[in-house]
């Protein structure tokens, strides 16, 4: 895929889809995708989980399968972009789960695997990596809850804010625990899915 193609496809959630979070970021990606923009794929990762948590499932699929189109072709030094679609594989992952597609899963956490630990990263550094993420706050650890940002916003009143969060913490929920390739989150598989629930009801309550 090349820079600013597939637009339609956002002007197409747009017009079907009434929701405000939905359309906030379709707006912004009928007007501009390109995957060499970690802001843009930001965007679309957004949209993407957003897309879920209402049920559109047909539109995350077809996006999902827009990051597998472009995935060669975005530059290997730009690890944070290949993350965001590691996200979005998360989710394809989860979707693929409830169809018992076993062997696509398999192919898809390979590929995330080898990717991390590519050179100059070793099998030690990404090991340690992975177990950083984690699920509460403390010290030199990763809360992919995102409790306390959330907290903030919550206490101010900034509804949309908090949903942005939360949608920040669904994409690495679901994006990190389906892989499997993280100790402490395929130990809290059954919290995990309670978050996950919650947040989904929260960004649904909270965004007409």
């Amino acid at each position: 895929m090349e820079e600013d193609t597939n637009i339609s496809i956002f002007k197409e959630i747009s017009e079907k889809c009434s929701q405000k979070i939905i359309r906030m970021y379709s707006n912004k990606l009928e007007k501009k995708i390109s995957f060499k923009s970690s802001k843009d794929i930001e965007n679309l990762r957004d949209l993407t989980f957003a897309l879920y948590v209402y049920n559109y499932i047909d539109f995350v699929e077809i996006i999902i399968q827009m990051t597998h189109d472009c995935f060669q072709n975005i530059n290997p030094k730009d690890g944070f972009v290949k993350d965001l679609i590691f996200a979005m594989w998360g989710l394809e992952i989860r979707l693929l789960r409830e169809k018992n597609e076993i062997e696509k899963i398999k192919k898809i956490i390979e590929e995330i695997d080898n990717w991390l630990k590519r050179p100059p990263r070793t099998e030690k550094m990404e090991k340690g990596r992975r177990e950083k993420i984690i699920l509460w706050e403390a010290d030199g650890k990763i809360d992919i809850t995102r409790s306390e940002m959330l907290k903030e916003w919550v206490e101010k009143g900034k509804t949309n804010e908090a949903n942005k969060v939360r949608l920040l913490a669904l994409s690495q929920l679901i994006g990190h625990t389906e892989t499997g390739l993280y100790p402490i989150l395929n130990e809290n598989k059954e919290k995990i899915e309670s978050i996950i629930n919650e947040y989904k009801e929260e960004i649904i309550k909270n965004s007409k």
